[in-house]
């Protein structure tokens, strides 16, 4: 894992890897199943929407930044809108303790092997993935999707 997260560091931050591939906006979104923090669970992203998905770490800046917003829009929407965390490549307890500094509401799903990173083409942090009703992406993108569009998936 160490040499996973590493590499995914390192793309990051020199902007290597390439261009996204996948899913793009008008593309079915595809279904992982990731652990939740804490274990013992296991839940779905993908398989139901509307939802939007937040790629993020303990270590983004941007992340960091963006938490209050994107739990403002979390608690904003609740109950029609799926807000899923996906932290990429860190151990459960450093992605617990920054879910808890930031604000960010359980579940906090892990990616420990890159399954969710390659199924989605995460190729910098944040990431936000917007999935309507019928599965398909409306909005990715480094940014949260405008209210426009929040409003035609979740009503």
């Amino acid at each position: 894992m160490l040499r996973w997260t590493a590499h995914l560091l390192l793309g990051v931050a020199l902007g290597c890897g390439g261009p996204a591939v996948g899913p793009a906006v008008g593309q079915r979104a595809p279904t992982v199943s990731l652990p939740v923090v804490g274990g013992g669970a296991v839940a779905s992203i993908g398989d139901e929407g509307p939802a939007l998905l937040v790629f993020w770490a303990s270590w983004c800046g941007p992340c960091r930044a963006e938490a209050p917003a994107v739990a403002a829009l979390a608690t904003a929407r609740s109950g029609r809108l799926r807000v899923q965390h996906v932290n990429l490549g860190e151990p459960g307890h450093v992605a617990d303790r920054a879910a808890a500094e930031l604000g960010i509401a359980p579940p906090v799903l892990l990616d420990p092997d890159g399954a969710a990173m390659r199924a989605y083409a995460v190729d910098a942090l944040p990431l936000h993935v917007l999935i309507d009703g019928d599965g398909v992406v409306r909005h990715r993108g480094p940014t949260l999707p405008p209210d426009s569009l929040l409003d035609g998936v979740s009503g």
